[in-house]
């Protein structure tokens, strides 16, 4: 919980400097805004919210924007299979607004699912599976790094409910299974395209 904490300062720390820009003679008001004319992200990223690989973002109106981020993995060997699929989703609502940056709220959730079977010999495998969602809300910010190129980072509570299965098809050994649910603090980044 005191790592969580400290995580949570540093970051509010990160976000607050990035919001003190100076207006100079011109004013924030009169000066363009970035993302006015780019509709469209896409990137990678990682958080412990929406999950983690490709995303894509759409500006929907001014103000609102959808984004989705997620990966499929398989990989088959003679003596294992894994099988690896994360999908997620967010709402960002803009609350503060610059030249190169924006503040959002958001709403978000995600499904995973981990499958891997290991075998041993003809008839003695074992197979391990984890499963579930995750759901929350937070507050990020989003920055241009150059030119078209963007990074966010995020911040989030969340709740996290976890189905973990353990099978194995041998004689002596038991299957076990097992329900994670919390509630935490976690931390997303990613880059972007802006297009």
């Amino acid at each position: 919980m005191k790592t969580n904490l400290i995580i949570a300062v540093l970051f509010a720390m990160c976000v607050t400097s990035l919001f003190a820009q100076d207006a100079g003679e011109e004013g924030l008001e009169k000066t363009p805004y970035i993302y006015d004319k780019y509709n469209n992200t896409i990137g990678a990223e990682a958080s412990m919210l929406t999950g983690y690989g490709i995303m894509y973002k759409r500006k929907i109106t001014d103000g609102l924007h959808i984004k989705v981020a997620g990966v499929p993995y398989y990989n088959e060997t003679e003596y294992n299979k894994d099988i690896f699929v994360t999908v997620g989703g967010q709402v960002q609502f803009d609350v503060v607004r610059y030249p190169y940056l924006r503040g959002y709220f958001l709403l978000g959730g995600a499904y995973h699912y981990d499958n891997t079977t290991y075998h041993y010999t003809d008839t003695t495998s074992s197979e391990r599976y984890d499963k579930g969602f995750s759901s929350g809300l937070g507050f990020g910010a989003e920055t241009r790094l150059y030119r078209q190129l963007c990074i966010h980072g995020e911040l989030s509570v969340g709740y996290y409910n976890t189905n973990k299965n353990y099978d194995s098809y041998y004689y002596y050994s038991p299957t076990r299974t097992g329900f994670e649910r919390t509630i935490t603090f976690g931390v997303g980044i990613g880059i972007g395209f802006m297009f």
